[in-house]
């Protein structure tokens, strides 16, 4: 056999898949720099292709998808995920295919077109229930909330958050991807929660997202933790828990520095804003002026176009 000869399992192997794998995680965990973990994944991707193993080509397409969708490179995030997608498309392995469209999804969630987010991840949705991919079942469902958060529909997308965590239930508490997922969700509810004025709920979430930061240090979890606590301790003014300080700046420093260790620029850009945000409920204008414009920079470069007129807006609306 030559190795050329094209595979007769449309899976990738599992081999491979481990070894994408251990890439993406150690940049997750901080141990490898973005740049490095791209051209590790890059190397899969050509050693699969001159071995013609499409499969295995698809999910490092995957991988190389995923983190430039958290760089915030989201044109390259859209042609790695298409790519994967019509290679599995190509040796017949459609229930493959519901991660793809996940992470497209994601890139339409971020530039603000969410009409097309929402259609990818109910595809998504169908296509995991039918191939029983738990995970990406579960992402798209919570994802689902997040866009409805951005919509300012609280009550439906705490609905889509709990059907998301009834979904993690039933997976592996040892996946990798798992704490991450479970901080984004309850993030995410944090913030529903306090666009429904329900503090209480709101801050009971945040606990939540801290618990599992603080028991998986990894940048990505602690980003998302820290930022929905220093939302919710923004609104009450004080931190209910005497182990965490009352002091909101403290908590978004921290989310920018996690997302910064990690180059994840959309979701770093996101906290900026949010922080601003932040200083502006607390009258500190100057400060909240600068966060804006960097918030308002980034948009911009990333072609995150709903959340740059959302920073346009704001500053129209300040006083001179």
């Amino acid at each position: 056999m030559t190795a050329n000869v094209p595979p007769i399992d449309n899976e990738p192997t599992d081999e491979f898949m481990a070894r994408c794998n251990d890439i993406t995680v150690s940049w997750e965990k901080g141990i490898l720099p973005f740049r490095e973990a791209i051209v590790r994944l890059a190397i899969c991707r050509q050693e699969a292709s001159g071995q013609n193993h499409a499969p295995n080509e698809a999910y490092a397409e995957h991988q190389l998808g995923l983190l430039q969708l958290y760089r915030g490179n989201l044109t390259l995030s859209i042609q790695h995920s298409e790519r994967s997608r019509d290679l599995y498309l190509q040796v017949g392995n459609h229930s493959r295919t519901a991660p793809l469209n996940l992470n497209i999804g994601e890139c339409y969630r971020i530039r603000g077109d969410f009409d097309r987010a929402l259609e990818l991840y109910r595809q998504a949705v169908v296509i995991a229930a039918a191939a029983g991919n738990l995970r990406a079942q579960t992402i798209a469902v919570g994802n689902e909330g997040l866009v409805l958060v951005a919509l300012k529909q609280p009550g439906a997308a705490l609905i889509k958050f709990a059907e998301s965590l009834a979904l993690a239930r039933q997976m592996d508490p040892t996946t990798p991807i798992l704490p991450r997922m479970l901080c984004e969700t309850y993030a995410g509810m944090t913030a529903a929660c306090l666009q429904q004025q329900d503090t209480q709920s709101a801050w009971k979430w945040a606990m939540e997202a801290m618990a599992i930061a603080e028991a998986n240090p990894q940048p990505l979890p602690r980003g998302y933790a820290s930022s929905a606590l220093g939302q919710v301790i923004t609104v009450l003014g004080t931190s209910p828990d005497p182990r965490f300080v009352a002091d909101p700046d403290h908590y978004f420093r921290a989310a920018e520095d996690a997302f910064r260790e990690v180059a994840a620029e959309a979701e770093l850009a996101r906290v900026t804003f949010d922080y601003a945000l932040s200083l502006l409920a607390r009258g500190k204008k100057t400060a909240a002026t600068r966060k804006l414009q960097q918030a308002l920079v980034t948009f911009t470069q990333l072609g995150m176009l709903g959340d740059a007129a959302r920073v346009v807006e704001i500053q129209a609306q300040q006083p001179e």
